[in-house]
Formats: C-alpha cells, sequence, structure tokens
C-alpha cells in the first residue's frame, strides 16, 4: 500500500464516515508507513480522529449547556455540540496569548489546545494558563507531539522552522512538567486511536474536581492518572482583565509569586527629577511603558516555588521609570538603582527608597558586591557593541543569587524593521553596516555620532541562545520578541541553583 496515492480505511472516518484516505502533508504516509493518513472526504489527519475517538467518548449530555475555548482550529470536536464554542487562532481571529490568557477564572466548561503548546516559548505558563481559565468543574484536553514515541523532552529553546516552528518535541517526562506546574490536580494520561490507519495519539485531560476526574474514568477505558502531588491545588494567577496594553503582572501572596496583584499606578510614585525630559514630556506614555515592565517581570519571575525578590537591582535606572513601579509592587524589598548618570542615581534613590550604586561608563571597572534575586535592565544592551553586552550578561550572571532572575531588553527583528523600511533612524544616520551583521544573524551595532561604545544595536535570538550556552550557570527561561512596549525584545535568563553539566543549543536540532 505504500506505493498507492490512495487506499481505503480499515474502518470510516469517525469525523465525516468517509472511507478513502490520500497521502497527508508533504505526500507522507501514517506513522508506520502503511497507509495514507488524509481523509480525502473531510481532510482530517490521524491525530484528528484519534482525539475525536476520545471526545466521543466523553460526549454525554452535559456537553448542550457547556461553553468550549479551543485553541486553533481542528476536527477533534464539533462546535454543534455545545451551546457556546469560541476558537483563538493565532495571527487571525481571536488571537489570545496562551501565556497570559486574557480570560478570567473559571471561564469555560471545557478547554481545547491540540498541537499548539509545542510553538509556545515559555509552555509552563501556558500549561498554568488553560488550567486557570477551565471551571473546577470542568476540564482541559491537551495535546502536543510527540509524547508516545519520545523518552525524554527534546527542547532548543527556539521556534526552529525545520521543527514546523516548534521550540521543542515532547518526550515521557512532561508528566514532571504537570507535576510541577499543576500540583495536586487530576491529570490523566489518554491514548486515542484513529479508526482509520490504527495509529495512536497522546492527549492529557486535566480537571481540578474530583467528580470530573471520577466521570472521565468511568467514560475513558484507557484514562491513567498521572501522580501530581497529593493536594488539590488548582493554578490561580489571577482574574484577567481587557487586554489592552499595559496589563498589570501577577504575584500571587506576600510571600510567593502566583497570584497578588502587582501594586495599581495609583501607589506609584509620580515624582519627576529635574532633568526627566522623557517623564516630563509625555507622563502618560511614561508610567505605561513602566508599568508594562512590570507585566514583563511578573511574567519572567512567575514561576513554580518562586518567592516575592528580596533583594532586586534596576540596572541602567535612569530616572526611575520603571524603579517607581519595582518599589511600589515590592516595597519590602531591597532596591538598588544603578547609572553612569550620577544624578538620575541620587533622584532615584531618594525618590523611591533604593541605594545608589553609580557606575562608570567601562563595563571593565563595575564590581557588584552584593547578590540578587531580581534584575531588571531596559533598553541598555540596546545601545551596547557585542563586547559590552557580553560584559554585561557576565555581570548579571554574577550578581544573581541561586535561582535569581535578571530581565533584559534588545533590539531585535522588529527594530530592524523600523530602521531599515519604516523611516525611523534611532539617532544614526547609516546603520547598514549593524543590519548587515544582524542579517548574518550576527551581533550588529552602529555608534552615535562621536561615540565610539554606545549607539544602535540588534541583537538576533541566536546570539542570545549562543551566549546562554556558554555559561553552564545559567538557563533561558524567556525570549519573547516586542516583549516590551511591543518594540522591544524581552531576554530572562535564570542562575541555576546547582551548576550542572549545560548542553550548549543546537540551532541543527
Amino acid at each position: 500500500m505504500t506505493n498507492q496515492p490512495h487506499a481505503t480505511a480499515a474502518h470510516p472516518c469517525n469525523i465525516c464516515n468517509g472511507a478513502k484516505l490520500g497521502p497527508g502533508p508533504g505526500g507522507r504516509m501514517s506513522y508506520d508507513g502503511t497507509s495514507p493518513p488524509r481523509c480525502t472526504s473531510c481532510q482530517s489527519l490521524e491525530r484528528h480522529r484519534a482525539f475525536r475517538s476520545v471526545f466521543d467518548q466523553l460526549k454525554d449530555s452535559s456537553f448542550k449547556d457547556a461553553s468550549v475555548l479551543q485553541c486553533s482550529t481542528d476536527r477533534s470536536n464539533d462546535a454543534r455540540w455545545f451551546a457556546s464554542h469560541e476558537i483563538s487562532e493565532y495571527e487571525g481571529a481571536n488571537p489570545l496569548d496562551l501565556q497570559n490568557i486574557d480570560r478570567e477564572n473559571n471561564s469555560y466548561d471545557i478547554v481545547v489546545c491540540n498541537h499548539v503548546i509545542e510553538h509556545v516559548a515559555d509552555d509552563r505558563s501556558a500549561m498554568r494558563e488553560l488550567a486557570r481559565v477551565a471551571k473546577d468543574t470542568g476540564f482541559v484536553f491537551l495535546s502536543f507531539p510527540d509524547p508516545l514515541r519520545l523518552e525524554t523532552t527534546n527542547e532548543w529553546g527556539y521556534p526552529d522552522d525545520a521543527q514546523h516552528g516548534h521550540y521543542r518535541l515532547y518526550g515521557k517526562d512532561v508528566r514532571q512538567k504537570f507535576k510541577d506546574e499543576l500540583p495536586g490536580l487530576h491529570v490523566f494520561a489518554v491514548v486515542g486511536t484513529d479508526p482509520c490507519t490504527n495509529s495512536t495519539e497522546g492527549l492529557w485531560l486535566i480537571t481540578a474536581d474530583q467528580a470530573r476526574a471520577d466521570w472521565i474514568t468511568s467514560r475513558v477505558a484507557n484514562a491513567e492518572r498521572v501522580d501530581t502531588g497529593t493536594k488539590p491545588s488548582k493554578p490561580r494567577l489571577a482574574n484577567r482583565v481587557s487586554s489592552t496594553r499595559p496589563q498589570k503582572a501577577v504575584i500571587k501572596e506576600p510571600s510567593t509569586i502566583t497570584g497578588r496583584l502587582l501594586s495599581p499606578p495609583s501607589e506609584v510614585s509620580r515624582a519627576f527629577g529635574t532633568a526627566d525630559n522623557m517623564g516630563a514630556s509625555n507622563p502618560d506614555r511614561y508610567f505605561a511603558v513602566g508599568l508594562d515592565a512590570m507585566r514583563v517581570i511578573g511574567t519572567a519571575i512567575n514561576r513554580p516555588g518562586a518567592r516575592i525578590p528580596q533583594s532586586i537591582l534596576d540596572f541602567a535606572c535612569g530616572w526611575g521609570r520603571v524603579a517607581r513601579h519595582l518599589r511600589a509592587s515590592f516595597p519590602e524589598s531591597h532596591l538598588v538603582c544603578a547609572d553612569i548618570w550620577k544624578d538620575a542615581v541620587d533622584f532615584a534613590s531618594q525618590a523611591f527608597g533604593a541605594d545608589p550604586l553609580h557606575l562608570s561608563s567601562n563595563p571593565d571597572d563595575y564590581e557588584i558586591t552584593t547578590s540578587f534575586d531580581l534584575i531588571w535592565s531596559g533598553s541598555l544592551i540596546t545601545h551596547l557593541p557585542e563586547d559590552r553586552a557580553r560584559k554585561i550578561i557576565d555581570l548579571f550572571c554574577t550578581a544573581l543569587k541561586p535561582n535569581g532572575v535578571a530581565v533584559f531588553t534588545t533590539h531585535g527583528r522588529f527594530a530592524r524593521h523600523r530602521r531599515a523600511e519604516c523611516g525611523h533612524n534611532y539617532n544614526v544616520d547609516d546603520a547598514s553596516a549593524a543590519i548587515a551583521s544582524f542579517d548574518r544573524d550576527e551581533y550588529g551595532f552602529t555608534p552615535y555620532a562621536g561615540q565610539r561604545d554606545y549607539g544602535f544595536s540588534l541583537t538576533p535570538m541566536n546570539w542570545i541562545l549562543q551566549e546562554v550556552s556558554k555559561r553552564p550557570e545559567l538557563t533561558l527561561v524567556q525570549y519573547a520578541e516586542r516583549g516590551w512596549d511591543d518594540h522591544q525584545d524581552v531576554v530572562a535568563i535564570q542562575r541555576r541553583a546547582v551548576t550542572t553539566p549545560h548542553q550548549a543549543v543546537n540551532s541543527n536540532a
């Protein structure tokens, strides 16, 4: 059968009752190579029919009253089964960020997410968010490639075009992620079978409710419970509100990072330094961009077991655009404001109750004797040549406490597009050398007029990956293009609690 472009299905398609199969994407055959995989009638593939076989087991009279969120379209279910059926499509209608879903807690009876989170940079946040927006009495229907066929997750940390834009291929060890991110929830491993090709697909059913868990085991014959701990503890980050920027970052309670809302603007100091032209000229935007930094920081530090940062460094603080928000959000934490502008540092330290750290213009002279749980550095590497950018990352590496996180920003593809094609000059007359380097996937830099080591830089994602891979004590925990103010890319690195051998990122993975 492998040489035949079409074939008759072993059993009719469980979606459309069709009987003919044709080649799959790229002309591929089914996973075992014995059959074409695509239903010629409804165009479904093995996974769609395998997931439909599980939904057919789950479907009962309660579906007619159920509200559903489906992340990306697929044929695993039928919208006509439900009272409401909302679809979120990446770069299409109703796009939702799975790392920070703009919906309130307990919004849906069923949340469906098939073959999506492998495309998401921070899949741990996505897992928590999917569980958060599902009702306590509802469930999440989650799948991704390829936990039945791999033992160990292969995670390379960037969207690899050779792997369909995936950040990773999952293995059986994904169960540990569920245990880390969804402690105490009821998680079931389920295997669905495609009736047309007899191929199998793995999926996961997740619920916070014991009665719903019992319902799942009563209806799905091969549902295998995954150990996620003993205490039911549904992750609740915060009620989401409007998706318009800026959004507030979220933490949880006085001692942990998952649920207490960061301080509202009314609690943020509105004092300006005498030479703070950025704040004085457009205060509304100034405060919005500062608050958006807190959203960025909240996303980066909102990790399993994370604690409220007790020591914080605002590196390149300026006149306190972000420092004022850090102080309002973490009023009991030790805050240090550092910059080469003495007047700015003195103002920020006095206005926001921080310790001053005066820097020279040469990173070789920097000496930081305190270690920090959190380092923020916005719009610094965006102005530095490559050697100084490396020194700054080295500095963060040594200044972080074990498990500490440094969040910094860079110029990436969007800045390159603005400079090359939209007439935004970034205060440099000729950025062609920086752009040419960036287009070769190299660090690009053009100095300002009259400067040598300060100007406009462009930083490729692969440069970040390579620099992190050189430092075994670091882990890349976030990379978000246009993550800050819909402009600068955001990078978050974490210092490992225990130094272990670090596997370098392989761009050919």
